[in-house]
């Protein structure tokens, strides 16, 4: 493919913000490129300085305030369709909590011209930028794999037009969490994957060890345990009997562990997870037939 002048490429970078005062600077002002490039961010009812801060440091940016709080999905979907709409060639899905290191945008963008069969990432990395953030580190085995991915979280997608367009935006029944692994299943059902790029690099200023404390975070091990369990639902790489088969089996060998570990009240939730999707089987039915069939699923958009 010919060399593509950077300067001529057009790049929406979404931002979906909650409460994210202590972030937003770092993170719009290490957006750097010689693209054509929009910022949009939406809101989700904030109730710190998050949109005042960015309404008077950053009048470039262009911010939409939800009278309720969205989730990560359905924010960014609002974000996606205009990118579509606007004619993008790229989108970029950027965490209010992360923020690139030096060119690492152009250098995605540089890599992502070449090739449209993936969702490009950088190296994640932790605050202190010397080790790697603690979920990239697993799912590409301590930045060993790099290519052909079948997951990266969502804290930093370029997402090139044509995927976006194949592939559409977040399953609505995930609100906050689990909704980028879904996203990955459908991603990799139509025939993309994940790239990282080695020399693109980006902070991923989160602290995950709050997580560990299962006795004084139980209401997040709920919560996160059921999305873990909607997601096999939702899996549109198997059928709905295999489907169902892996749950139930997630969640059988999670009972299991918690009886060995004597951890007697979180095997409720286990129970109530797998009862609140099969509550929801007909939505679930629904969803996964939307996105095997339809393309840009889940967006209000018109393709031309």
């Amino acid at each position: 493919m010919s060399k593509v002048d950077l300067k001529q490429v057009n790049i929406l970078i979404a931002i979906v913000t909650y409460n994210g005062e202590k972030f937003i600077e770092s993170c719009i002002d290490s957006i750097q490129t010689v693209t054509k490039c929009q910022i949009h961010v939406i809101d989700n009812q904030s109730n710190d300085n998050t949109t005042s801060i960015i309404k008077n440091k950053y009048p470039h940016v262009f911010i939409t305030e939800s009278k309720e709080n969205l989730g990560f999905g359905k924010a960014n979907n609002l974000l996606l369709e205009k990118a579509i709409d606007a004619e993008m060639d790229f989108v970029f899905l950027l965490n209010q909590d992360a923020y690139f290191v030096g060119d690492c945008l152009d250098l995605l963008i540089n890599e992502a011209i070449n090739s449209d069969e993936y969702i490009f990432s950088p190296m994640h990395l932790k605050k202190d930028r010397c080790r790697l953030d603690e979920g990239f580190a697993m799912y590409t085995k301590d930045g060993l794999m790099l290519d052909n991915l079948s997951f990266v979280n969502a804290a930093a997608w370029l997402i090139p037009m044509r995927i976006l367009k194949a592939v559409g935006g977040f399953n609505p029944l995930f609100f906050h969490y689990g909704e980028d692994r879904d996203y990955a299943n459908r991603l990799k059902y139509k025939g993309f994957s994940f790239q990282v790029i080695k020399d693109a690099q980006l902070i991923h200023n989160r602290d995950l060890s709050h997580l560990k404390n299962l006795t004084v975070k139980k209401h997040q091990y709920e919560y996160r345990f059921y999305i873990n369990t909607l997601r096999y639902f939702t899996d549109i790489n198997n059928n709905m009997a295999k489907c169902l088969f892996n749950s139930i089996y997630m969640v059988v060998r999670e009972i299991i562990s918690n009886i060995y570990l004597k951890r007697w009240f979180l095997i409720r939730s286990n129970l109530n997870a797998i009862w609140k999707c099969c509550y929801q089987i007909r939505s679930i039915y629904q969803k996964r037939e939307t996105a095997k069939k339809w393309p840009s699923a889940f967006l209000n958009v018109t393709l031309k």
